[in-house]
């Protein structure tokens, strides 16, 4: 899966030093299509690298649908959001919640 352009120049602008476990956590809930679990687990990874803490992947009560959990680090939150939104076809931004 190739990114597109603005999705890089994206990243680009979020980027941050290296994070450490000190980091506060951002909670991203996002609904998506089945077919999409496999690239957008790739595409966390990529994003967001060792700043992904967990990803949780269950079953939607709508059929073809998964629910996603994103943990990531607060300051790729906003990258991660923006990247699958652009990659993934589908995608539905559900809630997310900041931690500490």
């Amino acid at each position: 899966m190739q990114l597109h352009q603005s999705t890089r120049s994206t990243l680009r602008q979020h980027a941050v030093a290296p994070f450490s476990a000190a980091q506060p956590t951002c909670t991203i809930h996002l609904t998506i299509d089945t077919a999409s679990v496999t690239g957008a687990r790739r595409l966390a990874m990529r994003v967001c690298g060792e700043a992904l803490e967990f990803m949780r992947i269950a079953r939607d009560r709508q059929e073809g649908r998964m629910q996603v959990w994103l943990c990531v680090h607060a300051a790729l939150a906003g990258a991660v959001t923006y990247a699958l939104r652009q990659q993934l076809p589908g995608v539905l931004l559900t809630g997310a919640r900041g931690q500490s």
